[in-house]
């Protein structure tokens, strides 16, 4: 393995002060950054490429860029040493980094680190498009909910409609308060219908017509790319966000924050062999595509157990049961790259407000405020490819739903829905 690597200085200048006393600081501050790389070189990866094969390498490097735009900001008054002493003139400025310790991050990796988690979103991803080489239709799954689909299709929006006639039905005899009472529950009631009902309908039409297609002409591509990210926001440490800085009797906020993206991709090939001896056995074909193949049979299971749904909205144990029944073999190679990004960004800006506040107008008197907005973004990249690795397995996850998450709604939904069959 060959290594490559670039180191370049940036001097950047901190200064402020005062025209007509002795406080004028100058300070310059030496940021280092960089890139490197290490990996090895396939001179070959044309004719691979061609053939199908893996032409990726082990390889790991890292850039880091520093831009600056300094500020500008100043402040010319008039003071006096008492209320009867002569105004003189003065002018105030701070250019370019103020109160910079801090400022320029020194560590490469800033903010929380969800590489993992990325990981696990990846994998996911990458079994389901496994699963997908074989099975395209849940025949199983709606076979066991045909009674509840032919209900669907002939009493559409049924919840919906009741809840309107009980509310016409109340308003004549008790007035509109107590008729809209029931309002909320028909509305969860129509949300869950169409959540549960109309969406996993129509999504298995699509599904049967594209198990229809592959069927008829070009079943799978050869190659697949799955990818997932996580990110992190939040301050860096040490740095404190909205910091008020006086210096030179201009009052500047320093706003500080950190954003980091960790991204997990899996990429490969299928083996073309395999994928040719699934499309020439149409009998098989039909039966994997449809859903009622041996590997589907603890999948569907799960799925047509009760309330199952709602132990896959804090686990995976469902996606774990998928996983155990996809089919690993179909897959010719498999590498993997994985990419943190962090972005430290920080902004200056006059306060104008607090710099007039701080002065005391009995001996100070403004004559103009004037600046320009100074930042500093320091970005970390850094790259890692792995080669020829098997298909990872997934493991047992607890999963927390997201507050503004469609699976939180659907609680609220089934909560509000449920609650007044207790009544």
């Amino acid at each position: 393995m060959s290594t490559k690597a670039a180191t370049y200085k940036l001097k950047l200048l901190g200064e402020w002060g005062d025209s007509k006393s002795v406080d004028h600081v100058a300070n310059y501050l030496d940021v280092t950054y960089g890139k490197s790389r290490t990996g090895i070189d396939n001179p070959k990866w044309r004719v691979q490429v061609s053939d199908g094969l893996n032409a990726g390498t082990p390889f790991t490097g890292w850039v880091q860029d520093v831009f600056f735009h300094p500020c500008n900001f100043e402040l010319g008054y008039d003071f006096r040493l008492t209320v009867n002493s002569p105004w003189t003139s003065y002018v105030s400025r701070a250019v370019g980094l103020v109160n910079y310790q801090n400022n320029i991050p020194q560590n490469q990796y800033l903010g929380g680190n969800k590489v993992a988690e990325a990981n696990a979103a990846a994998v996911k991803k990458l079994y389901r498009k496994l699963k997908k080489v074989r099975s395209q239709f849940a025949g199983g799954i709606v076979l066991g909910e045909l009674h509840k689909t032919v209900d669907l299709i002939a009493r559409p929006a049924s919840t919906l409609r009741h809840s309107i006639m009980k509310f016409l039905k109340r308003t004549r005899g008790n007035g509109w308060r107590q008729g809209t009472k029931d309002w909320s529950k028909a509305i969860a009631d129509a949300y869950l219908e169409e959540t549960f009902g109309w969406e996993p309908l129509l999504q298995d039409i699509s599904d049967g017509a594209k198990a229809l297609r592959r069927l008829k002409g070009k079943d799978h591509p050869l190659r697949f790319k799955v990818k997932a990210s996580e990110v992190t926001v939040g301050t860096l440490t040490g740095t404190e966000a909205h910091l008020g800085i006086t210096q030179s009797r201009l009052v500047v906020s320093r706003d500080a924050d950190v954003k980091r993206e960790d991204t997990v991709v899996y990429y490969g090939a299928f083996k073309e062999s395999v994928l040719r001896a699934i499309s020439d056995d149409r009998l098989q074909r039909i039966i994997d595509l449809s859903g009622f193949s041996w590997r589907d049979v603890v999948p569907t299971a799960w799925e047509l157990i009760p309330w199952s749904f709602l132990v896959d909205y804090f686990t995976n144990i469902g996606d774990l049961l998928e996983a155990l029944s996809t089919d690993t073999s179909v897959v010719g190679w498999l590498s993997k790259v994985t990419v943190s990004e962090t972005v430290h960004s920080t902004t200056f800006e006059l306060d104008r407000a607090a710099t007039q506040a701080a002065l005391n107008p009995l001996y100070y008197r403004v004559r103009y405020l004037s600046g320009s907005t100074g930042t500093t973004i320091c970005k970390y990249r850094s790259v890692s490819r792995e080669v020829n690795l098997a298909v990872p397995n997934m493991v047992f996850q607890w999963e927390t739903p997201g507050l503004w998450s469609r699976k939180t709604l659907n609680l609220v939904a089934l909560l509000r829905s449920s609650s007044a069959r207790f009544r």
